[in-house]
């Protein structure tokens, strides 16, 4: 007998063993200091948080942001490149 009740949609939240990682790229004078309310942002969200700079690239900063939730207010600088990946089993 097989069963004629329509099978629900994927969910979208994470299983409790992925880990969401997001990385917002800014280049430019200011840039550090664009990033800073994004990772303070992420941080309130209980994400562990950082930011990197460039060894052969002058203003190029990276911010990382593992885990957390996304923040209700994202103050995500206008310019940004922005990779969202999931943590998974190898």
């Amino acid at each position: 007998m097989t069963d004629s009740r329509p099978t629900p949609p994927p969910s979208s939240a994470p299983d409790a063993g992925d880990l969401d990682v997001r990385f917002f790229e800014l280049a430019g004078a200011g840039a550090r200091a664009a990033l800073a309310p994004l990772a303070d942002a992420w941080r309130r969200t209980g994400a562990d948080v950082e930011l990197l700079t460039a060894v052969d690239q002058d203003d190029l900063w990276l911010l990382v942001a593992r885990g957390g939730r996304e923040p209700e207010a994202l103050p995500v600088p206008i310019g940004a490149r922005v990779w969202r990946f999931r943590s998974v089993a190898p």
